[in-house]
């Protein structure tokens, strides 16, 4: 959970890629702006569900904007609804929780430091969480899913977990809102890009743990709408890097 400030006014233009988890953001200034297959909308907090495709997303500070980062198996234990109803949605978070966004767009355009406007949303994250923990094969799939990078066949996941591939899904679309083997693909281009922003060769990196150059070529542009020179200029550009550098799920095994 983070905030992002600039008194004076500033234009930010970013492309949100697929990076494993959900979150919230929310806005003190001009709505969010996304863009996504050439349609536009506007929010002033919105939740973006599990996805395995982009979004443009362009923001007009006045004051600051806050970003919350689920877990990746988060969001039946803040909304009570199974993942698999956000999947592939930017939704307003007014609409399912009129409230909740209510009070955070208060808290987020107030004259209350940043700090203390974190500290309040977290006591209101805590307030909302359902204290039932989630199944703890779901914990070690995440687990088993970074420490291989993704590159693991699903009938090994599920052999390792002790599940039948059939109940791995169930799970699967319960707490990630994917199926197993899309999130693996997302799991493995986080861990490629990540190697790519801690100064391993692209020319390295692209072999490993694709049939081919084709192949990695193929599953970027699905992921990201980009070809490999382009996106690595992109997430290594000053503007871009420490954002997406922060949003990979490898940041906190590194």
């Amino acid at each position: 959970m983070w905030i992002v400030e600039e008194g004076i006014g500033l234009d930010v233009s970013i492309k949100s890629f697929p990076v494993g988890y959900s979150f919230i953001n929310v806005i003190d200034g001009n709505p969010f702006n996304i863009i996504e297959k050439n349609r536009a909308s506007s929010y002033k907090s919105y939740l973006a569900g599990p996805r395995s495709s982009f979004y443009d997303l362009n923001m007009s500070f006045i004051k600051r904007a806050l970003t919350i980062q689920l877990q990746p198996f988060a969001l039946p234990f803040f909304f009570s609804m199974p993942a698999s109803e956000f999947t592939e949605k930017v939704v307003h978070l007014s609409d399912f929780m009129p409230d909740f966004a209510d009070q955070l767009e208060s808290l987020i355009s107030s004259e209350q430091p940043s700090i203390e406007v974190l500290r309040k949303v977290e006591n209101l994250l805590l307030e909302r969480v359902n204290c039932s923990s989630p199944d703890e094969r779901i914990l070690c799939s995440l687990d088993i899913l970074l420490k291989t990078g993704g590159d693991i066949r699903i009938d090994k996941l599920s052999y390792h977990l002790n599940l039948s591939q059939r109940r791995l899904q169930q799970l699967f679309q319960q707490y990630y809102g994917i199926t197993a083997k899309r999130y693996s693909r997302i799991i493995k281009m986080q861990h490629h890009t990540f190697q790519l922003l801690n100064g391993k060769d692209l020319d390295t990196v692209i072999p490993d743990g694709y049939f081919d150059q084709s192949h990695f070529i193929h599953e970027l542009r699905s992921q990201t709408g980009m070809l490999p020179k382009e996106f690595y200029n992109y997430i290594s550009h000053e503007n871009h890097k420490a954002a997406y550098l922060n949003s990979s799920l490898f940041l906190k095994r590194n």
